[in-house]
């Protein structure tokens, strides 16, 4: 299975992404639970859009306790793009609980506050992981678009539709 895991990862870094997903697959069918061989392929399946099968390939993490952030980590940021935000936030909650300063984790759960309407508690995320990495326009065109809409206090800005 090392072997297998050695050429996808090798096939991964020229992008040939599908020649990379075969050989992840044929390792994992000989250890399902080895650390690295899941993260690395759950990284591939991210980068893919193949939230469902990133969904199966991470449980051979589950329980294992030094594994547990990336556990977390990998299923709330596929939950986020499911759009089963609610699994997402408690999932993405659990791994910042672990490891409270990976940006992509703070990124999802900001993301993922968005769009359950939590505008202040994404501020916060996202304020939090540009903290630790200034370099991430995207991120901070979003933050800087959130607070344009959102008061001091919480207060959406903007006109009041008057009630009739």
């Amino acid at each position: 299975f090392f072997f297998y895991t050695v050429i996808a990862n090798q096939y991964e870094k020229i992008n040939k992404f599908d020649k990379a997903e075969e050989y992840y697959e044929k390792a994992l069918a000989m250890n399902k639970r080895f650390p690295a061989l899941v993260k690395h392929y759950c990284g591939l399946l991210l980068k893919l859009n193949k939230h469902d099968r990133m969904l199966e390939v991470i449980e051979g993490l589950k329980g294992r306790e030094k594994e547990m952030f990336h556990y977390f980590s990998f299923k709330g940021r596929a939950f986020y793009h499911k759009k089963l935000y609610g699994d997402a936030l408690d999932t993405l909650l659990q791994a910042n609980k672990i490891y409270d300063s990976d940006t992509s984790v703070l990124n999802a759960l900001g993301l993922t506050l968005i769009q359950l309407k939590e505008k202040e508690e994404a501020i916060k995320a996202l304020e939090a992981s540009l903290k630790i990495n200034d370099n991430q326009l995207s991120i901070a065109e979003v933050l800087n678009k959130l607070k344009a809409e959102v008061k001091p206090g919480g207060k959406k800005t903007g006109k009041k539709k008057k009630k009739k």
